[in-house]
Formats: C-alpha cells, structure tokens, sequence
C-alpha cells in the first residue's frame, strides 16, 4: 500500500514526501540574478558617490580638539593667603584667581615711598641752595660794578689832587687822603671779586649735588615702582578668559616664580588639529569646508575651515625626529598637522580639548591662492604701563 504523497509548490520547487527530489535550479538562477542586480546596483551607486561626491573629499580620524591653555603661575615668592576660585570655574581677564601675602611687600612699598619723599626733600633743599648761590653771585656782580665805579670817581680825584699839588694849589694832606679813598675801593674792589668767585663756586657745586639728588631720585622712583609692582603682584590675575582646570595651589602653599598654580583653557577659543597623510594633502587649502564630527557625540555635525598647516611633518617635532641616513630605513607615510576653525556646532555638544575627532575636508573649496601658512601679524608697539598711581615729577 501506497503511503499518501503531499506536494508543495514554492518557486518552482516541488518536495514529495516519498520521493524528496527537489528541483533547484531554477531557484538558484533567480537568486544570483537577484544578488547580482543588488550588487551592480550598490557598486554603481558607489561608483556614483565617489564620482560626484567621495573623491572631493579627505577624510582622518586621526584629529582632536586642542585649546591654547595657559599655565597660571606666580611672579613672586610667597606663601598663598587665599585661592580665590574653583575646581572647573569660568572666569574673565583679570579676575583675582591666588591671594599671596602681601604684608612684606606693602612694607617694602612704604619703605620705597619713604625714600622717594627724602629723595624729593633734598632736592628742594639743593634747589633753594642754587637759588641762594644765584642771588650772592647777583650781589657780587652788583658790588663789584659799585666798587668800579667808586675806585674811577677815586682815581680821577687823586689825579685832580697830585696836580694842584705839583702846582702847591693843594695841600699834601689832600693828596694823602686822595690815594687812601683809591687804596680802599681798590681792596672794596678785590672782595667783592672774591666774594663773585665763591658764589659761582658754591653754584657750581649745588648744580653738581642738583645731578646726582635727580639720579638718586629717580633710582628712588624706579625702587618704588618695583615695590608697588611686587605688591601688586601678590594678586595672581586671570590673564584671558577661560575655565580653571589641573588647579595646584592650596591654602597655605608657599609658591616660587614661576611654579604652576592653575591651567586656564579657553573653551570659547577651541580648534581642531587634523593630522592628515602626506598624500591627502593635495588639494586641501586655507579656507576649505570641513566637517568634524566628536567621538563623544556620534552623529552631530560640526562645520569647520582649514586655517592653515603646520610647518613641518609631527615627526620633525618628536623628542627624538627620524634619522633616515641610517642603513635600515623603512619608509613610513608621515602626517601633517593641519588646524582647522570651528565655524558652527549645536549647542548640545560641548567641545572639549583632547577629545578625538574624525574630519572630512572638500577640497573643492578653499583658497588656493593663500599661504598656507598664517600671515605674519604686525604687533604695535604700546607704550610701557605706568604702575604707580600718579606720576612723579622727577625734573629740576
């Protein structure tokens, strides 16, 4: 007895039961034909992409997020008073960041100010010397002039006198009279020369003291300044805008110059370092579109421009740069450090330095005209700012 046979029908493809013969062929030409049209139509579109799209474009993961953050550290030697600010704090240019003691300083300042006032003093005092010299060499030009002008009215009466004698009109006794007056304007005379010379003298040497109390004065001046700079310094300033981070000092620390106290990184100044291939590098320009998208924030776009490169390959940089004279050279494709401007980024994602970043630049923009390179910027000189409170006249 026959067992009871039961067909299925799915593509062409029949299964008996009693007898499991199945016909595949057609199946498999359908199949393939079906993975092949997939398969030419991704190729193709693939193709398409890269023709149109993909091959204007060079791509890193090999980039980061860099911030010019700044080492905050004291001028002075001293022992900290009070840190005025936070772990992770925003603060603004100039904000007080580190309290030194300043009783020291503020001492050292008056002890400065002292001395200016004893500097300005004696100056004054040379001063009215010189102006006293002045007024005795005025008096002697004037007692000289006097003492001329009596000795000639003398000399002519004498000789008026020696000729009425000759001719005994005249006593002898008014003669003798006649030479004493010239005899005693004469010595009138001689004084009040002497007393001209010590006058222009003791000038002389009040000028000569006038020199030296301006440059002590101004040495004064320069100490004081010092001083009140120092104190001031014993307030430690935010420099720039920026986010406290890696904060060092404590209450109580005694500090020397230069020691770290604090990072200050700017997060509203951020950039991207992309360290592209040497051979992705052609075509990229200053000025070209980037867009970057953060490790941290899968699938948000942020929009970029190339702003220039590096002078040299990140090897030529290294603590120990490649040496390729050598016998056993193995030829490595280099990267080029290239920085790239953050133009827009939404406001949820927060862009932090240090973390990775995978940049895609079109090359199709950008300036190819540009250095690549930044254009030396020409810094003006400013004039030097005065720390003292109000100017100190130190002209005589």
């Amino acid at each position: 007895m026959l067992a009871p046979a039961i067909y299925f029908s799915y593509y062409s493809v029949q299964y008996d039961i009693e007898n499991p013969v199945c016909s595949v062929a057609p199946m498999r030409k359908i199949i393939l034909a079906a993975f092949l049209a997939l398969f030419s139509a991704a190729a193709l579109f693939a193709g398409a992409r890269w023709a149109f799209h993909g091959r204007f474009f060079q791509e890193t993961d090999n980039a980061y997020v860099k911030a010019d953050a700044v080492t905050v550290s004291a001028k002075i030697a001293n022992r900290i008073a009070r840190v005025a600010v936070e772990e992770n704090a925003y603060v603004n240019q100039g904000d007080p960041l580190v309290l030194l003691e300043n009783e020291d300083y503020a001492a050292a300042r008056r002890q400065a100010e002292a001395e200016v006032a004893a500097r300005k003093a004696a100056l004054e005092s040379i001063r009215q010397q010189i102006t006293l010299a002045d007024a005795k060499i005025a008096d002697a030009a004037a007692a000289i002039k006097s003492a001329k002008a009596q000795l000639t009215l003398k000399q002519l009466d004498r000789k008026r006198t020696a000729d009425l004698a000759d001719r005994n009109v005249a006593a002898r006794q008014s003669l003798d009279q006649a030479n004493a007056g010239v005899e005693n304007w004469s010595g009138k005379l001689e004084s009040a020369e002497a007393a001209l010379d010590a006058a222009k003298a003791a000038a002389l040497v009040a000028r000569a003291q006038k020199d030296e109390a301006q440059a002590a004065l101004k040495k004064a001046d320069a100490l004081y300044e010092t001083a009140l700079l120092n104190e001031e310094n014993t307030v430690v300033r935010a420099p720039r805008d920026g986010v406290v981070g890696n904060l060092a000092a404590r209450d109580g620390q005694f500090v020397s110059p230069g020691q770290r106290l604090m990072s200050l990184v700017p997060l509203n100044d951020v950039y991207v370092v992309a360290n592209f291939k040497e051979t992705q590098i052609e075509g990229i320009y200053p000025g070209a579109k980037a867009t970057l998208e953060l490790d941290a924030f899968p699938g948000e776009e942020i929009i970029g421009e190339v702003e220039n490169f590096s002078p040299a390959s990140g090897s030529e940089f290294s603590l120990l740069p490649p040496e390729n004279a050598t016998g056993n050279f193995v030829k490595i494709v280099q990267r080029v450090p290239i920085r790239i401007r953050i133009t827009e980024a939404p406001e949820n994602v927060t862009i932090l330095p240090g973390l990775s970043v995978t940049a895609s630049v079109d090359t199709r923009t950008g300036d190819r005209e540009a250095p690549v390179f930044s254009p030396r910027r020409h810094i003006e000189e400013s004039p030097p700012i005065s720390v003292a409170p109000q100017e100190m006249n130190t002209a005589g």
